[in-house]
């Protein structure tokens, strides 16, 4: 440790007998394991795990998007809270970014129940997790118990809600999907973190947070020409929360 009060400094090494800090570093070692862990996965496998990850995080993400538009949506309505009302016109550009389709009409109720189980409409959640189950039942071998569990029960929830779309409350269907999402990552943080298959997995998790952040904020700065609009930014983090 060294600071400017004059106390020394000294450096630490840490010694093995063989190999190098290399070595520690890889998923398996050297040789002959490791050539037979990297064609344990072929590239069309690492795709699909890529993308499945990438379509979940989207999912997500818009059900996050959506649960916030409706909680602003409902206090403009109740409350005529002008603040909210603003907020709203802010948001409605992300959801296109997501569901292109989503209508210019204001604040309509039933364009966000469409973005939600329209499995036809590209961009929609349900078709984004029709994407993202098809992928997870291409490389199946490579999923634990645990991660079946939260997969089946994400299929049980997206045939729910096309069944009663019509007549549910979008609360009552946005929720039991985040949590199923949620487990569906937690499943698989531990059982693929250490396979060459959980790289894969993880990097499109990462890559689909990271890029949807930027597009997000970026669009919604865009927006904001005053400080009076900080509202628009916080509904933003509770989006991300």
């Amino acid at each position: 440790i060294a600071n400017q009060a004059g106390s020394p400094s000294k450096d630490t090494w840490l010694l093995r007998k063989t190999g190098s800090l290399r070595d520690v570093l890889r998923l398996s070692p050297p040789g002959r394991a490791r050539k037979t862990a990297a064609a344990a996965l072929t590239s069309r496998a690492a795709e699909h795990l890529f993308w499945c990850s990438r379509y979940i995080e989207r999912s997500e993400m818009m059900l996050r998007l959506i649960r916030t538009y409706l909680f602003r949506l409902e206090n403009y309505r109740d409350y005529g809270d002008m603040e909210s009302s603003s907020a709203l016109k802010r948001l409605t550009p992300l959801l296109r970014l997501y569901y292109s389709s989503f209508g210019s009409e204001r604040w309509r109720e039933t364009e966000l129940r469409l973005a939600l189980i329209d499995g036809d409409a590209s961009g929609s959640i349900v078709f984004n997790l029709h994407r993202a189950l098809e992928a997870a039942y291409t490389v199946r071998d490579l999923w634990p118990l645990d991660s079946w569990r939260a997969i089946e029960q994400i299929e049980e929830l997206i045939q729910q809600s096309e069944r009663a779309a019509r007549s549910m409350l979008l609360e009552k269907l946005i929720q039991p999907l985040v949590n199923a999402l949620m487990a569906f990552w937690g499943a698989n943080q531990e059982s693929l973190a250490l396979t060459q298959g959980g790289l894969w997995f993880h990097l499109g998790h990462r890559i689909e947070r990271i890029h949807g952040l930027l597009v997000g904020t970026a669009t919604l700065c865009e927006q904001i020409y005053s400080d009076d609009e900080i509202h628009a930014l916080e509904s933003w983090l509770e989006v991300n929360s």
